[in-house]
């Protein structure tokens, strides 16, 4: 048998599962089909002339995985200074490469019915509308639902690295 899941086999028609985490203090969703992994720590090396949000390419498992700091993609203020033992690395897929976000912590899964997804307002967090999905309160908390394809295609200038 194997250890692998299907991540399509809890799929409830009209719901969608996010999985959470925080940058900054900042709380943010993304699909948990877009999520392969979640990593403690991942070495990585860094890429002469790349731009300051990607932290480098790491190897996992034999994949080159580029890990991206959220933070800095998304213009988050936080501690520049700060020791990096509570980061994690949420591994996505997007256009068929592992891609590696650095966040400062994981949340939870949370499950919403997709009439529960609020528009993001016009002046959310100043990001390109394009990168967010929506917006779910949660408990008295706003999740912010991000969009995996379009934010990989941000450039930390708030433009695009690839026209759509």
């Amino acid at each position: 048998m194997s250890n692998e899941t299907n991540n399509t086999e809890n799929v409830i028609p009209g719901r969608s599962q996010f999985a959470t985490f925080f940058v900054g203090e900042f709380q943010f969703g993304i699909d948990i089909l877009a999520v392969r992994e979640i990593n403690r720590r991942l070495d990585t090396y860094g890429v002469p002339g790349a731009p300051d949000y990607v932290c480098g390419v790491a190897n996992l498992r034999g994949d080159v995985v580029t890990t991206i700091d959220l933070a800095k993609l998304l213009k988050i203020e936080g501690d520049e200074g700060e020791v990096d033992h509570g980061h994690r690395v949420v591994i996505t897929q997007s256009l068929g490469e592992a891609v590696g976000l650095r966040v400062d912590r994981v949340g939870d899964v949370v499950t919403c019915d997709a009439s529960d997804i609020e528009p993001p307002p016009p002046n959310a967090l100043a990001l390109d509308l394009q990168v967010l999905k929506g917006v779910y309160k949660s408990d008295g908390d706003l999740i912010a639902l991000l969009d995996v394809e379009e934010l990989l295609q941000l450039d930390a200038t708030g433009g695009r690295v690839v026209e759509v």
